[in-house]
């Protein structure tokens, strides 16, 4: 997937002007479940890797195999309540633009709750006592309509459209990037704001 791809190109330049050396490497879609295992386990035993990040969505055969990794290595939060991370890092970015707008305990909605980014961005805010909504593929995401924040992490175009938000939503938080057929990336990262007195 060229977003993904894209992802792991960008996470590589950032970790690279920090001063990290960084060992990116990209594996086949018919990479063996048995060589993955043996990837995964050298770097986890490996004293000198100081992290590993999976870049997602791994093949369907391979995504299990992530598991394996050491919570000590896991800086994505890819191993749920085994990581150290509670999340990724733009699930807490997302986090870090709904905190102000907390103060009175709204109704938050967030699309996309199941995904990496999405689950994330749930759980932190879960964790700090908010009331979350988690809406996710075959849910009626009218139910927007009821939240005072909403937030998109599906990693897909156009979802939610405007059937779902209201001018009474608070703030609207749209994350997220897709290629185009001509090469572009449609970048999403939109904060809708409405003033509340």
């Amino acid at each position: 997937m060229e977003a993904s791809r894209v992802s792991a190109v960008q996470k590589e330049k950032a970790f690279s002007q920090l001063g990290y050396r960084v060992d990116h490497q990209v594996l086949s879609g018919r990479t063996s479940a048995a060589d993955f295992a043996a990837l995964i386990d050298r770097h986890s035993a490996d004293p000198s890797t100081s992290a590993v990040i999976v870049q997602y969505p791994p093949p369907q055969h391979l995504a299990p195999l992530v598991q394996r990794l050491a919570p000590d290595k896991d800086i994505d939060g890819l191993l749920g309540d085994r990581s150290l991370q509670q999340a990724c890092a733009t699930a807490d970015g997302i986090t870090r633009v709904v905190r102000p707008f907390t103060q009175d305990n709204p109704r938050i909605a967030v699309v996309g709750g199941q995904g990496l980014v999405g689950s994330g961005v749930v759980r932190l805010l879960q964790q700090e006592g908010l009331r979350v909504e988690s809406l996710d593929a075959g849910d009626d995401l009218r139910r927007t309509r009821d939240a005072d924040i909403v937030v998109s992490a599906t990693g897909n175009p156009h979802v939610p459209t405007g059937e779902h938000i209201r001018p009474h939503h608070r703030l609207v938080v749209d994350s997220g990037f897709m290629p185009q057929p001509d090469g572009s990336m449609y970048w999403r990262w939109l904060f809708c704001l409405a003033l509340v007195t």
